[in-house]
């Protein structure tokens, strides 16, 4: 059977493939968390915030989708936990004391706990300041990638090799 042949079925049927929607899994302990770390900051100024530095980490993949996960499900179905992406890290993100009033803002991603990253931190005198869990990454470049991210999958042709993905990311 064709895939065209399955696809006509499943659309006859109501279904279609959609992006894949991500929701966070938030426990009640880390929303309490989350909230007294919110208020310890609420009436925070510039002065306190230019403290913190921010760190970010993206990857692309030469003739990917970027980030697009589909799932085939009926309109009914948007939300239905089968049909939903679960955004769960594997450890809790957390910032870094770098000197004596460097704040240095880290998410959980694997690249911030690798053997190498935890081993220069400990050579540096890095110390971990605890970050609530699986709280929104406060970190603007994450817009940038986003954007960036969306531009080249609207190119057409997309890129197929690093030298065009540098062309394309040089425009």
């Amino acid at each position: 059977v064709s895939d065209t042949t399955v696809w006509k079925a499943l659309r006859s049927r109501g279904i279609k493939a959609y992006k894949e929607l991500f929701k966070f899994i938030l426990k009640n302990e880390n929303k309490v968390i989350r909230v007294k770390y919110c208020i310890d900051r609420k009436h925070w100024g510039m002065e306190e915030w230019k403290n913190y530095r921010f760190t970010n980490e993206m990857s692309i993949e030469v003739g990917g989708l970027f980030g697009l996960n589909l799932v085939w499900r009926n309109e009914s179905e948007k939300w239905h936990d089968g049909c939903v992406g679960c955004m769960k890290k594997q450890r809790e993100g957390e910032s870094m004391a770098v000197g004596q009033h460097l704040w240095l803002m880290e998410d959980g991603a694997a690249a911030h706990w690798a053997c190498n990253t935890q081993r220069v931190q400990e050579e540096y005198g890095i110390s971990k300041f605890q970050w609530p869990p699986c709280s929104p990454d406060l970190n603007l470049i994450e817009n940038v990638w986003n954007i960036l991210k969306d531009m080249l999958n609207k190119r057409s042709p997309r890129p197929t090799t690093l030298l065009d993905m540098r062309k394309a990311i040089q425009k």
